[in-house]
C-alpha cells in the first residue's frame, strides 16, 4: 500500500476484505474526507442515482444498459469504466444501500480484477460529512500498479467529490421534505368557509 492509501477506521475494514477472493492478493486503497456545504438528503439525492453518475464520477464513463433510478442492495449493474486511461467493464453488486448515509458496491472487472466502493454520509455542522473509500484487488496486479491505480484514483476522487457537490447544491430543498398544497374541503363546507374562506392546508407526500 502506497504513501496514496490512507488507512480508513471505519469498522467495515477490520478485516481481510472477502471481496478480494484470494488473500494473496495485492489491495490498492485510496480514502478521501471531505465536508460539503449540502444536506445528506440532498447529496444522496444525487449520490444513490444511478443516472447522475456520468455526471461527476469521473472513473464512470457509461451504464452499458438502462440504469435504474435508484441503487438497490442485491442489484447488478454493468459499467464501462476508465482507470489510468485503460477502459474496464465493470459489473457492480450493490452491498448495501441505506439511506441517507451508506452506498457499498462491490465490482468484478476484467482479468480477474476485483473492486470494492464505499460511501458514507453524515450530519455536520456546515452541511454534510462524506468519505469515500476505493478499493482494487487483483493477482496480477504489481505493487507499481497498484501504486499507479492509488495516485490516479486520489486525483479522480478529489475531482469527483466537488463534481457531486456541485450537483446536490443544485437539489430543490422542496424535493427532501413534503409538501404543502389547497385543497377544498367537502364536508363541513360552511365552517371551512367561515373560518378558511372555503380552503384548508393539507399535509400531501
Amino acid at each position: 500500500m502506497s504513501a496514496h492509501a490512507p488507512v480508513c477506521d471505519h469498522p467495515l475494514f477490520n478485516y481481510q476484505p472477502a471481496w478480494a477472493k484470494n488473500r494473496a492478493a495485492t489491495v490498492g486503497h485510496v480514502t478521501r474526507h471531505a465536508t460539503l456545504a449540502v444536506t445528506p438528503a440532498a447529496l444522496w439525492s444525487v449520490l444513490a442515482d444511478p443516472r447522475t453518475w456520468a455526471d461527476w464520477l469521473t472513473v464512470h464513463q457509461r451504464w452499458v444498459a438502462e440504469p435504474r433510478t435508484r441503487f438497490v442492495p442485491g442489484a447488478r449493474m454493468t459499467a464501462e469504466t476508465v482507470m489510468l486511461g485503460v477502459s474496464n467493464i465493470v459489473e457492480w453488486t450493490v452491498e448495501s444501500a441505506i439511506a441517507p448515509g451508506t452506498l457499498v458496491l462491490i465490482g468484478a472487472g476484467e482479468s480477474g480484477m476485483r473492486t470494492r466502493l464505499t460511501f458514507w454520509i453524515s450530519p455536520a455542522q456546515e452541511g454534510s460529512r462524506l468519505t469515500v473509500t476505493s478499493e482494487v484487488a487483483g493477482e496480477l496486479l504489481s505493487d507499481a500498479i497498484v501504486g499507479a491505480i492509488e495516485q490516479d484514483g486520489a486525483e479522480q476522487l478529489d475531482r469527483s467529490i466537488a463534481l457531486l457537490e456541485d450537483l446536490a447544491i443544485v437539489v430543490p430543498e422542496s424535493a427532501n421534505r413534503p409538501s404543502l398544497r389547497l385543497v377544498h374541503s367537502a364536508s363541513d363546507a360552511a365552517e371551512a368557509s367561515r373560518l378558511t374562506d372555503g380552503t384548508h392546508l393539507k399535509m400531501v407526500r
